[in-house]
């Protein structure tokens, strides 16, 4: 059976325009510090070592410094999703949201949209809203008639929702 061959050892450290690679030039071999500058240019430098825990260590203190110097972004923490009843505020806003008139059909669906969101804990998210709770919503609210039109439309709350929601294939 042939051997295999032994590959390079590299990793990658720091964002987006302050990257920094340590790696070897052949296997087992001395590990080398690689960045682009400001001009575009690959530049080089040995460690002179073969530690890689120690390469590793020094590859991030140089993106650090990097990054401290160039102002590179710091990728920002994502923000707090949106709950239900602020999703429907902005699905109903009367320039930006989804109905520019004020409709019959509008109308009607905000009354049933905020009936939905009284039912909910006000603390509850889009994420957290999964096809079987619409389900359940919608059943409820239709019990709450006597006809049974309380939830005709089981869009009105999925419209203003997710795009999970909306372009599943699934029916809500």
């Amino acid at each position: 059976m042939p051997k295999t061959r032994k590959k390079c050892w590299s990793e990658s450290f720091g964002v987006y325009g302050s990257t920094i690679r340590v790696a070897e030039r052949e296997p087992g071999g001395i590990l080398y510090l690689l960045w682009v500058d400001n001009s575009g240019k690959q530049q080089k430098r040995s460690l002179k070592h073969r530690d890689r825990k120690a390469g590793r260590k020094q590859a991030m203190e140089l993106a650090a410094a990097m990054a401290s110097t160039t102002g590179a972004a710091v990728p920002e923490p994502e923000p707090e999703p949106l709950t239900v009843a602020e999703g429907i505020a902005r699905a109903f806003h009367p320039v930006e949201g989804m109905y520019p008139g004020r409709t019959r059909h509008a109308k009607q669906a905000q009354a049933l949209a905020e009936r939905v969101a009284a039912l909910l804990d006000p603390r509850t998210t889009w994420p957290d809203l999964t096809p079987g709770k619409v389900t359940y919503l919608v059943r409820l609210l239709a019990q709450a008639t006597k006809d049974g039109t309380g939830a005709r439309s089981p869009n009105t709350l999925s419209s203003c929702s997710t795009p999970s929601l909306r372009g599943s294939g699934r029916k809500a």
